[in-house]
């Protein structure tokens, strides 16, 4: 703009010279035309026209002066005139200046918005890119945390499927045992089935067989059939024992079974759960790798986009250059073309100016070669003064236009740079899409082929794990059967030694059950039994019955500690009492209840009656076996059983006896015992019970069958009350007392009063003393 408000006080200046110049030749030409016509005068007329010449140069001159001051006054009006001009020249080259002034502002103003409005779109592209990766980054991150919740989800769910797929398979497994339970226990039904149908049919045979045969031999036969029927539980029991190994055996490998499959299936669900793993970790590498291509592309794009908007803000500021040189351009030319109207007006306003332009029309050809001598002068001027400006604008243009074609150039390089970065990243996700395919099928290759071997490897196990089933099952049959042989081969050779055993027994039979028999029984009873007859009770005029106990024992039994003293103690005493009946046959252990034993005489043998002297036998008999007893006592050593008291001295036995009729049978059929019934073991009971430690006490009748006899001294004792009986006279066999004392009453063993049976009812007391002990 400076340039332009130069060209325009130039073209001004040049206005107002050629003006003066214009002036100065008229005036000129005048004073040259006057001198001229002056010496052509002098020269026609030298003499006689002189003062003419004179008179006619004096006017001349006067004319001459007057048109000199005409144009020196017209000449001042026109300096005015152009002080004028140059001052309203002067104010439109401030007011071009001023305008061209507020144009560059306007043009820097807008230049800066242009520029302020470019950074802002670089800012807000730097910030977009900038959102932009920290979204893909926050995307990226999401898609991890989701692809890891998707495989912790899917891990979960395939656990709880498995988990939920085995409880089922238990389930079904138990249901199954269940039913194999079920099917086994009617198999085990059906077998005992049919072994009591063999067992019945046997019976059966038997029991034809033992028809029409004498008691020997159906009691041999019964024999037999026991011993039959006890080999045929055994190999039964066999049966039923191997059956039962069998069906537990194959629950046990149904068990094995059912745990192998689950382990390989839990083997098969770790395997197919590493291999999605690897799978998945493969595809997070493969996402992450092609997204940092991504990133990298999307890197080369944000700087081809900043290469793009580099280039349209040079192409804008470029653009926005030309368009103020055009508009300073062409307001110079505008102003330029102003001036020159201007000054044709200022120049057709003034006649001087217009005569000036006009005089020596004359002398036109001189004055137009002179005007045209210097109007080409100022065309020169003018040319050369356009050419430089032109020279200096071309070489501008050259400029701006080698740098915009060196900055494009430059920007077509970088984007070109740019797209062969991006083709390479395009390139790189290729390749790493092509390899992430290879990957995966390679890993699936290797993940099949290891399910495979896993598969093969688990079919081999179970298959040896049937084998060695099947095994075990041949291995316990064989050991069955082995077994089976065996029993059936020991039953042979039982069969043989009871065959052998049954020839010695019918040798050895006959001794050895009356040995057994009559040392439980009486002789009469054993032979009934032998011949299949159940015994009758036998009734006896006369028998005598004998109570001995031990005087105290309640309060020995009471006493704490003493359990096993107690056992020790009565063993003693009955081993000591069976001693010594050995050396009495006719005398018969009925029964011994806590510390009381009781004996009978005469009722070994059934007779009509009992003579005088045999009852006195009797009597004699079982009189010396007390007196035995008491001195065999006596002799039984018990200091080491620790007893309280004066039982440590010795055993305070005390003895009751009575005799009469009686009734005698076999009483039960488990484990029968021969049993007295009557008065007199009542009465004997009481003889005992109300009797002193260490004496004999006997009943009036007993008294009566033994007064004659001399070896025996009795003292009568008198009269004393007897539970059930009333009072009775007793007497008492004279012997040394031992440490003298009294009966005691809560000692004795009671015998019923409606009761007559022989057997011994102890007091509730020592009954529970006894439970106790």
């Amino acid at each position: 703009m400076s340039s332009t408000g130069s060209g325009g006080s130039l073209n001004g200046g040049l206005a107002g010279a050629r003006i003066a110049r214009s002036i100065g030749e008229a005036s000129g030409s005048k004073s040259i035309t006057g001198s001229a016509a002056g010496s052509a005068a002098n020269l026609t007329h030298p003499g006689a026209t002189q003062a003419a010449l004179k008179v006619v140069q004096d006017q001349k001159m006067a004319a001459a002066l007057r048109n000199v001051r005409d144009d020196i006054e017209h000449k001042a009006a026109l300096q005015r005139k152009l002080q004028h001009f140059d001052q309203e020249e002067a104010n439109l080259r401030e007011a071009a200046l001023m305008e061209a002034r507020n144009l560059y502002e306007a043009q820097l103003t807008e230049r800066r918005l242009s520029e302020m409005r470019q950074r802002e779109l670089a800012t807000d592209l730097l910030a977009a890119e900038f959102m932009k990766v920290r979204l893909a980054k926050l995307a990226d991150r999401a898609l991890t945390l989701k692809v890891r919740l998707v495989q912790q989800e899917e891990a979960r769910e395939r656990e709880v499927a498995f988990r939920q797929k085995m409880r089922q398979k238990r389930e079904a497994f138990q249901l199954l045992i269940k039913n194999v339970e079920a099917r086994q226990k009617r198999e085990r039904e059906e077998l005992r089935m049919s072994q009591l149908r063999v067992a019945k049919n046997i019976k059966l045979i038997q029991a034809l067989e033992m028809r029409g045969l004498d008691e020997i031999d159906r009691r041999r036969k019964l024999k037999e059939n026991e011993v039959v029927a006890h080999q045929l539980r055994m190999k039964q029991q066999k049966e039923t024992e191997q059956l039962r190994e069998l069906q537990l055996i194959k629950i046990k490998h149904m068990t094995e079974t059912l745990a192998r499959e689950i382990e390989d299936q839990a083997a098969l669900e770790h395997v197919a759960t590493e291999q999605k793993e690897k799978e998945l970790a493969l595809e997070a590498q493969f996402l992450s790798q092609q997204q940092a291509a991504q990133d990298e592309m999307d890197n080369a794009q944000a700087r081809i986009k900043a290469t793009h908007l580099r280039e349209r803000q040079k192409a804008t500021r470029s653009s926005f250059e030309r368009q103020q040189r055009r508009q300073a351009s062409f307001l110079e030319r505008q102003q330029r073309h102003s001036a020159k109207l201007r000054t044709r007006v200022f120049m057709a306003q003034d006649e001087l100016l217009q005569k000036s332009s006009g005089i020596g029309d004359e002398d036109s050809e001189d004055s137009s070669s002179m005007s045209g001598t210097e109007s080409s002068d100022a065309a020169s001027d003018s040319e050369e003064h356009a050419g430089g400006e032109g020279e200096e604008k071309a070489e501008k243009g050259e400029k701006g236009e080698s740098r915009v074609a060196k900055s494009k150039n430059l920007d077509d390089a970088q984007e070109l740079e740019l797209m062969e970065q991006l083709e390479k990243g395009r390139d790189r996700v290729r390749t790493l899409q092509r390899q992430q395919k290879e990957n995966l099928d390679s890993l699936k290759n290797q993940q099949r082929d290891q399910f495979r071997m896993l598969q093969k490897e688990q079919k081999r196990k179970f298959s040896d794990l049937i084998k060695e089933q099947e095994e075990e099952v041949a291995q316990i049959r064989a050991d069955h059967q082995l077994e089976m042989n065996e029993l059936l081969a020991t039953m042979s050779r039982n069969d043989i030694i009871e065959s052998q055993k049954r020839q010695v027994e019918k040798k050895l039979d006959t001794d050895s059950s009356n040995d057994l028999l009559s040392a439980m029984l009486p002789k009469f009873i054993c032979d009934q039994l032998k011949q299949g007859i159940m015994p009758e009770p036998v009734s006896f005029d006369f028998a005598c019955v004998g109570f001995m106990d031990l005087c105290g024992f309640k309060e020995l039994a009471s006493a704490a500690g003493t359990g096993h003293q107690l056992v020790k103690l009565l063993d003693r005493l009955y081993k000591c009492f069976d001693a010594i009946l050995v050396d009495y046959p006719t005398l018969y252990k009925v029964e011994t209840v806590q510390d009381t034993f009781m004996v009978a005489c005469g009722v070994l043998d059934t007779r009509d009656s009992t003579p005088v002297d045999q009852r006195i036998e009797f009597a004699r008999a079982i009189l010396e076996f007390s007196m035995d007893a008491i001195d065999a006592v006596a002799e039984i050593d018990v200091s080491d059983l620790k007893l309280p008291g004066t039982w440590k001295d010795g055993l305070p036995l005390r003895i009751g006896l009575n005799c009469g009729p009686c009734l005698a049978g076999l009483v039960g059929s488990k484990a029968p015992r021969y049993c007295l019934f009557g008065d007199v073991v009542n009465v004997a009971s009481r003889m005992c019970s109300t009797n002193d430690k260490g004496r004999i006490q006997v009943s009036d009748e007993f008294h009566k069958v033994v007064a004659a006899e001399q070896d025996f001294v009795f003292v009568e004792r008198g009269s004393i009350a007897v539970k059930g009986k009333g009072t009775m006279l007793v007497w008492v066999l004279e012997q040394p007392p031992v440490d003298g004392g009294v009966a005691q009453e809560g000692n004795e063993s009671e015998i019923d009063d409606n009761n007559t049976m022989g057997t011994i009812t102890p007091e509730p007391e020592r009954n529970e003393q006894q439970h106790h002990e």
